[in-house]
């Protein structure tokens, strides 16, 4: 860990790069959690890129799955608790409770990588907790619209099939 954070803080792009792609080549949650917490806040916009790949690559990995999905939980919880209490920022805090994530900047990237899953388990998680997001809070349906914009850039295979199956989902 230690050394992924000199690399990752590294002048030369080069450096940056090859930690990040360290991570992507090694799916597991402690990793995941690295490049949530790291990565995707570096001042580097090619560090940040390079993240979003990399956390892709974890899609089929169950177990960090599994921990993304926990993690949109918590945020999608935690926004209809500040709702129900009648608060005007029904939004949740910036930070996980368990980490230093910052959930608004790396929730649609989480769910893109959910979606993007083989696992049809994780897939139909991913979409639930869209679901509620949706049904939450004005922040939820901007959401769903940020991933759908997301999935419609990248434009590959596997984003066509994600953006097929949101078409008929009720909530778009």
């Amino acid at each position: 860990k230690k050394v992924f954070l000199q690399k990752i803080s590294a002048k030369k792009p080069a450096v940056r790069l090859e930690a990040v792609e360290k991570l992507a080549n090694d799916p597991s949650v402690e990793n995941a959690r690295l490049l949530l917490e790291v990565a995707f806040k570096s001042k580097f916009k090619d560090v940040q890129d390079a993240a979003r790949d990399a956390l892709s690559r974890y899609k089929d990995d169950e177990q960090v799955c599994e921990y993304l999905v926990d993690l949109i939980e918590q945020q999608v919880a935690s926004a209809a608790k500040a709702k129900a209490k009648g608060s005007e920022k029904s939004r949740p805090a910036d930070k996980s409770k368990k980490n230093d994530i910052d959930l608004n900047v790396v929730a649609a990237p989480v769910l893109l990588t959910l979606l993007s899953s083989e696992s049809e388990d994780i897939a139909d998680k991913a979409l639930g907790v869209m679901e509620k997001a949706a049904a939450g809070s004005d922040d939820g349906v901007a959401l769903v619209a940020v991933v759908a914009d997301e999935l419609g850039a990248v434009g590959d295979e596997t984003s066509v099939t994600v953006l097929t199956r949101l078409a008929g989902w009720k909530a778009v």
